[in-house]
This record gives C-alpha cells, structure tokens and sequence, in this order.
C-alpha cells in the first residue's frame, strides 16, 4: 500500500493525523485502532510525514475533525488565482478527498448541501473502504 491509501484506510476507520510543529506526527483515535495500524504507520513514516507536510489542506481538515468531535465533516477551500478552486473535504469515519471546480461552476452553498446530503446517508461497508450511498436520486 502506499501511504496516501495507508492514510485514506487509517481516516476510514476514525483515525487522524496532526503535525507537530517539531515534524513528528501525532496519530489521534481509538487505542486499538492505533495499535493495529502502528506498523504500516512507522514503515511509511517519513512518506506519511511528508504528505502532512505538503498537504496543508488535508492537514487543516484532519485537524479540524480531530479537535472537535461533534463535526461530521470538514472543508478548507483554496480561491487561489488560477481557473480552478480546490476544495479539500474530510468526512469523519469516511474519507477525505479534493475536488478542483471550475471557477465559474463554483457554488459553495451547493456543496455543503451536498455533503450534508449525502454524509448523513452514506454507511461504511465492514468489508473495507466500500460504502454505499443511496439509490435513490432527485434529478433537477
């Protein structure tokens, strides 16, 4: 596995992953679930460390869910000068993920409901990192 998967797996199952300002990581969640994924961690170690490192908006979005855990999802968008806005989205126990919109279709309202949607129906698979939203759809 690489270490974004072994990160991605890791958020999956409630952990999180914080930064400290002397570069070592701290890894927050369940003991058990800690323990279980401490040898991939330190085998991945400096990738893992690196990732935090690079990835300012994933680590802004683990540290919000981590410090508050009445948070179902967390989002940091970047308006940055270019013709895309990216947006980093964490959802608590699920995943996080980037989406690059173009900056004309860009509605912030739109995705928070959206996530708000469907973060409420999405449940996670005790067979992996599958989960299963809902069947049905309204079209506009």
């Amino acid at each position: 596995m690489t270490p974004t998967v072994i990160m991605d797996q890791a958020v999956a199952e409630g952990l999180s992953f914080k930064l400290s300002d002397n570069g070592s990581i701290k890894v927050l969640g369940e003991a058990g679930i800690v323990e279980a994924w401490a040898p991939s961690l330190r085998e991945h170690k400096a990738e893992i460390g690196e990732l935090l490192r690079k990835d300012s908006p994933r680590q802004r979005v683990m540290e919000m869910l981590a410090s508050n855990p009445n948070l179902k999802y967390a989002v940091v968008v970047e308006d940055s000068e270019s013709d895309l806005v990216l947006v980093k989205i964490g959802l608590r126990g699920v995943a996080t993920f980037d989406l690059e919109i173009p900056r004309a279709h860009y509605d912030g309202v739109a995705i928070f409901e959206v996530i708000e949607q469907y973060s409420t129906e999405a449940t996670l698979k005790p067979s992996g990192n599958v989960y299963a939203l809902p069947n049905s759809r309204n079209a506009a």
